[in-house]
C-alpha cells in the first residue's frame, strides 16, 4: 500500500514503484494524482515554474492524499533542498551530479548534522513543534529519500562511488540529457544505451536503488536487463496532451466511420 510514511523504506528495500513528474505547479494537479495508481510524484522545480509557495501548496496537496513527493531542485543549492525538505517533501533528486565529491556534498547538505541542514523545529516536516529535537532527527534520518541524478557523461564511470555515498539513497538517469553529453540526439543510440546499462550496473554494485525516465510504458521493456527500481513514467502535462489527442483520434474515427 502507497503511504509517505512508507515509502522510505519501500524506496530503499528496492520495491519496484513507479513515479512521474508534476510540471504544472497547481496543488488540484497533485490532488488528482493522489487518486490514482502512482506510486510517487517528482514535483520538477528544475525545468517548471515552481515558486516556493507553488512547493508548499503541493505538497500540502500531497500531504492530504498520503503521496509521496520528492523535489527535483535546480542544483546541489543548500537553500533549495532544505526548503523543499522543511516544507515536507519526502525527499530530493538532485540534477547534474558528476563526481563522489559532489553526491557527499548533496548528502551533507540533505541531512542534519555539522555543515549539514539547518533544523527548524516550527516547519511542516517537524510536525509545526510537535516533535523534539531528537524525534525530529531520528524521523528524518529514516524517512528522507536523496536522489543523484546521473546524466552527464563524466558522471558514468562514478556512478558506483556516487551511489555508494552515505547519505545518498538512490541514482536517478537522465537520459536525454545523457544523451546529448555523449554527443548524440537518439537515446537508442549503442552508446547511450552502453552507458545507461554501465550506471545501472554501478549503482546495483553499490546497492542502491535505481531508476529512469521513460516516455511510455512499453520503453520500460528495453530497461528490463537493467534490474531498475524504480521509473518515471511521463508527466502531468503528457498524460493530459496524450489523452486529449487520444479521444479526439478516436472520436474522429467513429464519426467517419458513419
Amino acid at each position: 500500500m502507497r503511504t509517505i510514511a512508507n515509502f522510505a523504506t519501500r524506496f530503499r528495500s528496492g520495491d519496484f514503484i513507479i513515479g512521474t513528474f508534476v510540471k504544472t505547479p497547481d496543488p488540484a494537479i497533485v490532488e488528482v494524482l493522489a487518486r490514482s495508481a502512482i506510486d510517487f510524484v517528482v514535483l520538477d522545480a528544475e525545468h517548471a515554474p515552481f515558486s516556493r509557495r507553488d512547493l508548499d501548496l503541493c505538497l500540502l496537496a500531497a500531504r492530504e492524499g498520503n503521496l509521496p513527493a520528492l523535489v527535483r531542485v535546480t542544483h546541489s543549492d543548500p537553500v533549495s533542498i532544505q526548503q523543499a525538505l522543511d516544507q515536507g517533501a519526502a525527499g530530493v533528486v538532485v540534477p547534474h551530479v558528476r563526481t563522489p565529491q559532489e553526491a557527499q556534498h548533496v548528502a551533507r547538505i540533505s541531512h542534519f548534522g555539522s555543515g549539514g541542514r539547518g533544523f527548524a523545529g516550527s516547519t511542516r516536516a517537524a510536525d509545526y513543534t510537535r516533535r523534539d529535537i531528537r524525534a525530529h532527527l531520528d524521523a528524518t534520518a529514516s524517512s528522507v529519500v536523496v536522489v543523484a541524478q546521473i546524466e552527464d557523461a563524466e558522471a558514468v564511470e562514478h556512478s558506483e562511488s556516487i551511489a555508494g555515498t552515505a547519505g545518498i539513497d538512490g541514482v536517478f538517469i537522465g537520459p536525454v540529457d545523457l544523451c546529448i553529453s555523449l554527443g548524440k540526439t537518439d537515446v537508442s543510440d549503442v552508446t547511450v544505451q552502453a552507458a545507461i546499462s554501465a550506471v545501472a550496473r554501478g549503482v546495483k554494485i553499490a546497492r542502491k536503488s535505481v531508476g529512469i525516465f521513460v516516455g511510455k510504458s512499453s520503453d520500460v521493456e528495453s530497461y528490463r536487463n537493467f534490474e531498475l527500481n524504480f521509473v518515471l513514467v511521463r508527466s502531468d502535462q503528457s498524460f493530459v496532451l496524450n489523452g486529449a489527442d487520444a479521444a479526439c483520434i478516436e472520436i474522429r474515427k467513429t464519426v467517419s466511420a458513419t
